[in-house]
This record gives C-alpha cells, sequence and structure tokens, in this order.
C-alpha cells in the first residue's frame, strides 16, 4: 500500500461546512423556496452586504423577463448599479461583488458558487432540490421561512475511497475533458459497480464538489456515475484497463479509514497508480 501524506485542512467560515480547496468562503444565504417574498428577502440580504463589503452587484435571472415581472427585483436594479445576467449567456462585463441568483438549477448554481469574482451569494430557490449540494457544503443563512433541503446521502466508504483514488490520479482540474480521464473514472466506477456497490448522482455530485472537483467536472462526473445507474454506462473498449482486484484495496483503506481517519489524508496520482497497476 502506498505512503499516505496529509492534506491541509481548508480554513472555513464560521457558518460553513468544510469545502476542500478554500472554496466559497464567503457569505451565503438562502430564501424560501419558489416565493415572491423569498425574493425580497434575497434583495435585502444583497443590499446589505453591498453595503458592508462593497462590490458591483451580479443579478443572475433564469430569462430577461424575469426582472420586469418583479417588483423586488426591479427596484433592485434601479437602486444600484447592478449587472444583470440571463440564464445562458455570457455574464456581461463585472469585476466583482455579491451575487443574486434566481431559481438556478443545480449546475447554474455551482457555476455561480465557482466563479472568481463572486463576493457573497444568496440563492433564491425555486426547487429545494436544486440548492442540496450547495446548502450542505456551504450552511447558508436562512432568510425569512427557507429551510434546508435534507443533506444529500454520502457514498459508502469504499465507494468514498474509489473517489479518493480516481481524483488522485486524474489530470487536474477535474474535468473529465481528456478521453484518458474520462476512461479511468468509468473503469473505476465500473469496478464498484460489478462489485455491488450503488452511487447516487446527488451523493457523488456533493462528494466531488467537497473535495475539490469544479463545477462543471463534478457535473460529468454525476452523469457518468447516473448512466451506471440507469444500466447505460460507456463502454470500455479492450475492457477495463484495472482488475478487479482493486476494490480489495479499496475495501482494505476503508477499513483504516474508519479506524485512523484516513479520510483526511492523501497520496500522490503516482501512488494511485502504482496501487492499481499492482491489483492487475
Amino acid at each position: 500500500m502506498a505512503r499516505f501524506v496529509p492534506i491541509s485542512t481548508a480554513t472555513v467560515r464560521e457558518n460553513a461546512a468544510p469545502v476542500t480547496g478554500g472554496r466559497w468562503l464567503y457569505p451565503t444565504a438562502v430564501t424560501t423556496a419558489g416565493s415572491s417574498l423569498g425574493l425580497a428577502d434575497a434583495v435585502d440580504w444583497v443590499s446589505v452586504v453591498i453595503r458592508r463589503i462593497g462590490g458591483t452587484p451580479l443579478l443572475w435571472v433564469p430569462k430577461a423577463s424575469t426582472v420586469a415581472t418583479c417588483t423586488a427585483l426591479r427596484e433592485f436594479v434601479d437602486n444600484h448599479r447592478v449587472v444583470v445576467a440571463v440564464a445562458g449567456e455570457p455574464i456581461p462585463e463585472w469585476h466583482r461583488g455579491p451575487v443574486l441568483a434566481v431559481w438556478p438549477r443545480r449546475a447554474e448554481l455551482a457555476e455561480l458558487a465557482d466563479e472568481p469574482r463572486t463576493t457573497a451569494l444568496c440563492v433564491a430557490p425555486l426547487r429545494l432540490d436544486d440548492i442540496a449540494a450547495w446548502a450542505a457544503l456551504t450552511q447558508p443563512e436562512l432568510l425569512g421561512a427557507a429551510i434546508m433541503p435534507p443533506a444529500p446521502p454520502a457514498p459508502d466508504p469504499i465507494v468514498a475511497q474509489a473517489l479518493i483514488t480516481m481524483t488522485g490520479m486524474l489530470t487536474h482540474p477535474l474535468t473529465l475533458v481528456s478521453p484518458s480521464d474520462y476512461r479511468d473514472a468509468t473503469a473505476i466506477l465500473d469496478i464498484l459497480h460489478r462489485a455491488g456497490h450503488r452511487f447516487s448522482g446527488e451523493a457523488i455530485y456533493t462528494w466531488a464538489l467537497a473535495n475539490g472537483w469544479p463545477a462543471l467536472g463534478a457535473g460529468r462526473l454525476t452523469e457518468l456515475a447516473s448512466s451506471f445507474d440507469t444500466g447505460n454506462p460507456p463502454l470500455l473498449p479492450g475492457g477495463n484497463p484495472f482488475q478487479p482486484g482493486a476494490i480489495e484495496l479499496w475495501r482494505a483503506r476503508a477499513a483504516e479509514a474508519t479506524r485512523e481517519d484516513l479520510r483526511t489524508e492523501w497520496t500522490t496520482r503516482a501512488g494511485f497508480a502504482r496501487d492499481l497497476a499492482a491489483s492487475r
């Protein structure tokens, strides 16, 4: 087994859960899902944040007509130097500042959260499902009658160890754009699936975001994982490059993690490659 060396622990805001890589360490809030009152609460929160930390606010909306049909948003745009961004379109020229996201979908929210110019983020969700992973990782302030969505399930410890291996051996940033990275990710999930381990898309998505995967890569990994659940995973031409014995490595590490908290440890990419090669 390869030697482990500790990874650093990210500094975390007082009201936030740990997010690997020091991401999303800014003020966050969430309003009542699907409520016009929630939009007014969001405007009030962002207005206070602007006075406290400055910056140019960004209002992200699902369509251009959203602002015109909501009094609170219309007044927000009229009373502040607000940059308005519409889903599916490039963000206009904007330096940095707090973001008010209205009804974003899961992937859109993660991209806004990852945006380096975001200094605070308030989300007015349409559905709680869209914010489950983000809320679990940031523990946002609850505005008005807002409630936290149910926390996504955690992957089982053996799946988590396989994901650690995957994260360590793939090319960074973790986007799964490279065909070889996509193949290796598929191969690792294939070994888990054939060994009887199941993994929900939401659990994989939340784990990936919490462990350094950017929004794009976390979304692609989730789609890949979901394809195994639906019985239509990608083919592996030439077969799986890793032998099923890798599952024993992850089981052993999962057992050790329970005793020694190795979930907070890391190894080198070369070490992961040697581990998988040794299982062939």
